[in-house]
């Protein structure tokens, strides 16, 4: 179904459609919310918290310092030129849903699936080994399974 997810109007009949017709749904948005602020953003994961069938969202984030590492490099400025550019990368890191009804389950970090898939250069597969930090995961980019909160 083609929609412009920032007509509110729209999107709301749209999810509240499927919503309707739905037991339990699993929403993806990967590669999307990069291009949305902080605010569109918000906004999306209160919408999609209305319905009771979206029970889980997966979504894929970024750190501020990848973020900003991204916009720097060629392919930000390609975005940027394109009317695309990179914006969402929240400091809280997957607890940034939580305010807005979702609360992590799980959070994959993309450097780790890369690494245990055999996917990384020799450099980075070095750094591979290195020991993770203690405590909550911060997560350089990940893919991070939400689910509702009740």
């Amino acid at each position: 179904m083609p929609l412009d997810l920032s007509n509110v109007a729209e999107r709301r009949a749209l999810f509240d459609r499927i919503g309707a017709r739905a037991r339990k749904a699993l929403v993806l948005s990967e590669g999307l919310l990069i291009y949305l602020d902080a605010e569109q953003v918000s906004a999306l994961a209160r919408d999609l918290a209305t319905p009771p069938a979206f029970e889980r969202w997966i979504v894929d984030i970024a750190s501020p310092g990848l973020l900003q590492m991204m916009q720097r490099r060629g392919m930000g400025a390609m975005v940027t030129q394109a009317g695309a550019p990179y914006k969402f990368a929240p400091p809280e890191g997957p607890s940034f849903f939580e305010r807005y009804g979702w609360t992590a389950v799980d959070v994959q970090a993309l450097f780790d699936n890369a690494a245990h898939a055999g996917r990384l250069p020799l450099l980075m597969r070095l750094m591979s080994f290195l020991p993770q930090p203690k405590g909550p995961r911060r997560i350089w980019s990940g893919v991070c399974l939400l689910q509702r909160q009740r």
